[in-house]
């Protein structure tokens, strides 16, 4: 068996090589889609998880506090801080906004007061304790000493985080609380939520909302639900591509074998072994292709311009995917190689 395969894939390499790549192009494509899904899944993750917050207050019938801005007085954090099963309050902006200077970006603005809630560990300098000062991600493209203007007001980075953005791909800037009230409503005093440690069981008689982190991060991918559902959609057609395409492969080098199959048929050979030949083919051609493809999406996905998250599960799923794929993709040819008839043989 392992030879008539061996033997009929040397026979027809370049239709082999041919299939290998084109299938490869295919599942490299649907192994970028998925790192861009968990991309966004992670921003979401790291996001919250950044400001380490047990509840986030917002104001009654808001939907969340990243998809709609929920503009209150910062008097309300006080109260909060009051309200029976919370220890810690704390001020929160967010925002989306754009920056001057030499160039602009397009930014996520975050507002903490310093020393509570709200910013990561910096991967280099440190967090703003100072008027004026901003810590940036590595996405917005700016570096620790770098200076650039939010609204008309000067900033100076003091320290740089990396992979915290939001909205794929776009970089978070952090700042004193007060800065960001500056650069985003003109210093009123105004937060877009109250993040807390411990959850306050009476938010709704200030006419508050409190919700989970878990809620937040689902909030958060509400931004992108449908582009999210979008690449679910497509994975599932790229699937059925590779299908074709696999299928159609096996399905020619068949054709070209059916008289093959007849003498082999003839002079005794078994069914069920014609069978498993034409279904390893069908395996060694999608598992060689999604091998191809796991290279091809690893050097594609640093020059894609959103991020992509690849990782071993995913390239792991994807072969094991890829061998489903060989088996359904080769079942129309192997029912055309059991029906082949011995006497073919005779009558060519």
């Amino acid at each position: 068996m392992w030879l008539i395969t061996l033997r009929d894939l040397q026979w027809r390499r370049r239709r082999f090589a041919f299939g290998v790549i084109g299938t490869a192009l295919v599942f490299s494509v649907t192994l970028l889609l998925a790192g861009l899904s968990s991309a966004l899944n992670g921003e979401a993750d790291r996001n919250v998880q950044a400001v380490g917050a047990d509840a986030w207050i917002v104001r009654a019938g808001v939907s969340g506090p990243f998809s709609a801005l929920s503009a209150m007085p910062d008097t309300v954090v006080a109260q909060v801080a009051k309200a029976p099963g919370v220890t810690q309050a704390d001020p929160f902006v967010m925002a989306f906004a754009t920056t001057g200077g030499d160039r602009e970006v397009d930014v996520t603005v975050v507002g903490y007061r310093p020393g509570g809630l709200g910013p990561p560990v910096p991967v280099a300098g440190r967090q703003p304790s100072q008027p004026n000062e901003a810590m940036v991600d590595k996405a917005t493209g700016y570096d620790v000493g770098d200076k650039f203007t939010l609204n008309g007001l000067d900033l100076t980075v003091v320290g740089q985080v990396e992979h915290m953005t939001l909205r794929g791909g776009v970089g978070t800037v952090y700042m004193n609380i007060r800065d960001a009230q500056s650069a985003l409503f003109k210093g009123n005093r105004i937060v877009t939520s109250i993040v807390t440690k411990g959850v306050p069981t009476d938010a709704g008689a200030l006419g508050l909302r409190a919700v989970s982190s878990d809620y937040a991060r689902a909030d958060i991918l509400g931004l992108f639900s449908k582009a999210l559902d979008a690449i679910d959609v497509l994975r599932l057609l790229l699937w059925l591509v590779a299908i074709a395409v696999v299928g159609t492969t096996i399905h020619l080098s068949l054709l070209e074998r059916v008289q093959d199959l007849a003498v082999m048929k003839a002079i005794g050979v078994a069914s069920k072994t014609l069978v498993a030949s034409l279904a390893i083919q069908a395996m060694m051609l999608s598992l060689a292709a999604a091998g191809l493809a796991v290279i091809i999406s690893y050097v594609i996905a640093p020059a894609f311009p959103m991020p992509i998250y690849l990782s071993a599960g995913s390239s792991l799923a994807l072969i094991a995917i890829a061998a489903a794929v060989g088996m359904l993709s080769s079942l129309a040819a192997l029912r055309r190689a059991v029906g082949v008839d011995p006497a073919v043989a005779f009558g060519a």
